[in-house]
């Protein structure tokens, strides 16, 4: 568990069983993947704000977002700017798919050191499916 400040507030609803932690301590690198997936594209935004909060200059954040080559996109209820609801092992998740230069500007303030657009075909219960990614890594 993490400790709370008393100035700190309690995360967003979207966020449930997302622990949040304002008192982090300054690290030298992040690395963002699988948690991102499942958040708004605003509550991403304001996650990576803190994470370049806390990262020590010259501290690496490695990042990995979903893109509009996935074989996902468009299932689901769609939230807008291709954000949907999907069911992912029996429960109804939020997946947001990014285009190729759509998270860049959040990380204008950043050295880029690293990008690359993957797109991965593989088996997936019996069946070929396409999944697409972006992956940074970033120097503060």
């Amino acid at each position: 568990a993490c400790p709370r400040p008393r100035s700190h507030q309690p995360p967003p609803p979207e966020m449930s069983g997302v622990e949040v932690c304002s008192r982090i301590f300054h690290v030298r690198s992040v690395a963002l993947s699988l948690t991102i997936r499942h958040m708004k594209k605003q509550d991403v935004k304001e996650a990576i704000n803190e994470l370049k909060r806390v990262l020590k200059p010259g501290g690496l954040l490695f990042v990995n977002f979903l893109t509009i080559k996935d074989f996902r996109v468009g299932d689901g209820v769609d939230l807008g700017e291709h954000q949907y609801e999907q069911m992912e092992d029996d429960e109804l998740v939020i997946h947001s798919y990014y285009d190729y230069h759509e998270a860049d500007s959040m990380f204008d303030d950043m050295q880029l050191i690293y990008k690359e657009d993957r797109v991965l075909e593989r088996k997936f219960e019996g069946e070929w499916i396409r999944q697409g990614f972006i992956d940074y890594i970033y120097k503060k």
